[in-house]
């Protein structure tokens, strides 16, 4: 099942970018996704190795402890979700600064996407998940998780559009991506904390008394 999915996922990937070359450059397809492995391999060394909230399971191909899988992972579902909101928006993304219903678009589209994704990974033990929370959706999966899809996608298409849209020198873009890209792990982190413990206090688990 571990080597179906990777498999799965790179034909996915290949799709995306091939959908990405002819809607807008190759230029394009190259910063989003090299962009976005890069933000996704700090991410996950941060989490999964030192924070130590869930383990993998037996992925097949790794870099540096990680799945390689993860580091297009994240970066197809962020596209994907822009994408289908410019198209229920009738908006072009990076022509004009996107309307107020944009975001939270995105931000939905990535929480259901991330809710039936880890579903699937959890059914399989492709992830386990190693802290305590009472509020968990099917296959076990920590509500927060989530959100985390939301906010990964809202923060990297946001930091990515703001640097693709401003900077045209080629070398610059690609230091401002490999800069930018602890900031935002560190960003996204901070959301994750804050809606934890906001679920925490919902539920019972942690009392401000």
């Amino acid at each position: 099942m571990f080597l179906i999915t990777e498999l799965v996922m790179v034909v996915v990937t290949g799709i995306l970018l091939i959908h990405a070359v002819e809607e807008n450059s190759l230029e394009f397809a190259l910063y989003f996704w090299l962009g976005g492995a890069w933000f996704s391999l700090l991410r996950e060394l941060l989490v999964a190795n030192y924070s130590h909230l869930y383990a993998y399971g037996g992925f097949t191909i790794w870099l540096f402890k990680v799945p390689v899988i993860y580091l297009v992972f994240w970066t197809n579902f962020a596209y994907v979700a822009f994408r289908w909101s410019e198209n229920a928006l009738e908006e072009n993304f990076f022509a004009r600064k996107p309307g107020q219903n944009f975001y939270p678009l995105v931000f939905l589209i990535l929480v259901v996407l991330g809710i039936m994704v880890e579903g699937y990974g959890s059914q399989f033990q492709m992830i386990r998940w190693q802290f305590e929370t009472p509020l968990r959706l099917w296959g076990g999966v920590p509500v927060v998780i989530s959100f985390s899809y939301g906010i990964m996608g809202v923060i990297y298409v946001a930091a990515f559009r703001e640097i693709w849209t401003t900077i045209s020198d080629p070398l610059k873009r690609v230091y401002h991506l490999i800069a930018w890209a602890p900031l935002l792990v560190l960003i996204h982190m901070g959301a994750l904390f804050i809606i934890k413990v906001s679920i925490d206090i919902f539920s019972g688990q942690l009392k401000l008394y």
